[in-house]
């Protein structure tokens, strides 16, 4: 699995016939495509972190069932059962992320349909995670206006990555920031470093400075006092 240079990228993407990741592991340095042509190597990019998050897992998950269907002949008993091992192996790789086993047996319920079907709804739960994270921002961005009042700015404190290296698109906590960055109304993004895989510190922060939000970053041990000073 050769890393390749990318801008603009989405975090799970499907490529003639084979996945392509954003590699999460090379950011902040270097944001690099992960071509993924085997469940093994599907399910090894799961685990060492190169896709995280959620909703991307689950949907790497999904792709990871068309990827086994088109490897194996669906039209026989023994390689639809093939099909369904490979599905489990894959929804084994990370037992905490709930979207990751959900998703795979939305996409292998498709399998009698045949390859084509199992990409489809593959893709389908892409697309609904996508069109999730817009509504999300949206409504998340309303209601953090009618709590806060119309006017002035905010500072909010994030913890983790929320954005689209996690989903398939703006993403959730990190994506109502940055409608509300589009609104005008951000003053400063505290960004918790979130020990000891840093996604706040090279994910969350990597994505501010990328849509050219005013952050800072903070020690996860400030997160407290700085919420108390306000």
């Amino acid at each position: 699995m050769d890393r390749v240079p990318a801008d603009g990228a989405v975090s799970v993407e499907w490529s003639g016939d084979h996945i392509v990741l954003v590699d999460q592991r090379a950011l902040p340095h270097e944001l690099a495509l992960l071509p993924v042509e085997t469940v093994d190597e599907l399910i090894e990019a799961i685990r060492v972190l190169a896709v995280r998050g959620a909703p991307a897992i689950g949907i790497a998950g999904a792709l990871g069932v068309a990827l086994a269907a088109l490897r194996h002949d669906c039209t026989t008993e023994q390689g639809r059962a093939a099909v369904a091992a490979d599905a489990e192996r894959i929804a084994d790789a990370r037992p905490t992320a709930v979207n990751l086993r959900w998703a795979v047996r939305r996409a292998l319920a498709r399998l009698a349909e045949g390859p084509a079907a199992v990409l489809d709804e593959a893709l389908r739960i892409r697309a609904e995670d996508a069109a999730t994270n817009r509504r999300l921002a949206d409504t998340a961005a309303d209601l953090t206006l009618s709590l806060a009042g119309r006017q002035g700015g905010l500072r909010v404190l994030t913890h983790c990555n929320t954005g689209r290296f996690a989903t398939a698109a703006v993403g959730t906590a990190l994506g109502a920031i940055l409608e509300l960055a589009r609104r005008g109304r951000i003053v400063e993004v505290l960004v918790d470093e979130t020990r000891p895989l840093l996604q706040g510190s090279r994910l969350t922060a990597f994505e501010l400075r990328e849509a050219g939000v005013a952050h800072r970053l903070l020690p996860d041990s400030a997160a407290a006092f700085a919420m108390a000073r306000g």
